[in-house]
């Protein structure tokens, strides 16, 4: 469902116009003609247009983005009576991100199916200025449930909300994000989801296996994000425990991270992109840099395989946002978001890419190979 300014300005125009012709018919002294045209204002579309705008009443100034709702104008179906709504607010159009709201979407109609429920779903297109403006909106829309992907669009909803059931994905460690206190069990507050589990570990003991003569590894990260540091400081413990060392390369905007992968040509032998949302909208970059000088890349992120790394490890996007819908779907269905518990991931599935890997004059073992989930011949 977009938003636009335009259309609350049509429904005020088209809500003046039904006045007036409720005003002329009354005038004209037949009460069975007023009655009629009452009749049109109250279910024509002056009405259909208000409750369009209601829903989507202030715009972002043109920075966010729509990415697919049910096409729904109100929270009410074509029977009259009334459909749960659910705003998804995305932080970013990368799909790492959109898989998991295209999981959150299909769920939720698979459940209710494509009239049974509203769901509007923005993107804040990477700025962290625009996602707070989008959880403003939709916090006054006081829909059922608001859905979050991303820490700063989840932090961006709890500083406008309390009360609105939040459910999130995407996060990594919601305890310093200041979400919740405990990953142990339910919340008992308006706030539930699904955490990420990082598998930094994993990724290293590849790099180990794949790169035998290298002990040094390059991660680009946002220390902005308060998800980065995070898995920053785990990515330096665990690789501390392998007697490797990381080279941090920090980014502040997505402009940043070829120069930042640029960077670290010449200091590590492997590099690795972690969750983070900076680094995975600007990972062309590194690909390309990597690609230019044969250092194979690694990921934590699933997505980021199909768009060039070579070998990731992590968790299918699609498949957390369906695990989220059902989470949210006990909600629509009574359960308090503090009673329902907060859920790791799915299990994490490994991931190659072969045309990546010769594209960086790289061979895949035979090793490797064998224990993958996934073998893709993407970019």
């Amino acid at each position: 469902m977009k938003r636009t300014t335009t259309k609350r300005l049509a429904a005020e125009i088209m809500f003046v116009v039904g006045i007036g012709m409720l005003t002329a018919c009354s005038s004209s002294g037949s009460s069975g003609s007023a009655s009629s045209s009452g009749s049109a204002s109250s279910s024509g579309s002056a009405s259909s247009s208000g409750s369009a705008s209601s829903s989507g009443s202030a715009s972002s100034s043109g920075s966010a983005s729509s990415s697919g709702s049910s096409g729904l104008a109100s929270s009410s179906g074509s029977s009259g009576t009334s459909v749960p709504t659910v705003d998804i607010l995305n932080l970013a159009n990368v799909p790492a991100l959109t898989d998991i709201v295209d999981g959150i979407t299909s769920g939720l109609k698979a459940e209710y199916g494509a009239n049974g429920i509203k769901i509007d779903s923005e993107d804040a297109n990477g700025d962290v200025g625009v996602a707070q403006t989008i959880a403003s909106q939709f916090v006054g829309d006081k829909p059922d449930v608001i859905a979050t992907v991303a820490t700063a669009s989840l932090q961006a909803v709890l500083n406008k909300t309390k009360t609105i059931p939040v459910m999130f994905a995407a996060v990594s460690d919601p305890v310093t994000a200041g979400a919740v206190k405990s990953l142990n069990g339910s919340t008992g507050t308006n706030v539930s989801g699904i955490y990420n589990v990082n598998p930094i570990g994993d990724v290293l003991d590849l790099t180990k296996e794949m790169v035998p003569n290298n002990n040094k590894v390059g991660i680009l990260y946002n220390p902005g994000e308060s998800n980065s540091v995070t898995a920053m400081k785990l990515a330096i413990a665990d690789a501390e425990a392998r007697h490797m060392v990381i080279v941090k390369a920090p980014v502040n905007s997505s402009n940043d991270v070829e120069s930042g992968a640029q960077s670290l040509i010449g200091k590590v032998g492997s590099i690795i992109v972690i969750d983070d949302t900076t680094v995975v909208t600007g990972q062309a970059g590194v690909f390309q840099v990597a690609r230019a000088a044969h250092i194979p890349v690694f990921t934590t992120v699933e997505d980021s395989v199909t768009a060039g790394a070579i070998v990731g490890v992590g968790a299918s996007a699609k498949a957390t946002g369906e695990e989220l819908a059902q989470m949210i779907i006990k909600e629509l269905k009574g359960t308090k978001p503090g009673d329902i518990p907060l859920q790791p991931e799915p299990k994490a599935d490994l991931f190659v890419n072969k045309t990546a890997a010769s594209a960086t004059g790289f061979t895949i073992p035979a090793s490797v190979l064998s224990r993958a989930t996934v073998v893709t011949d993407g970019k």
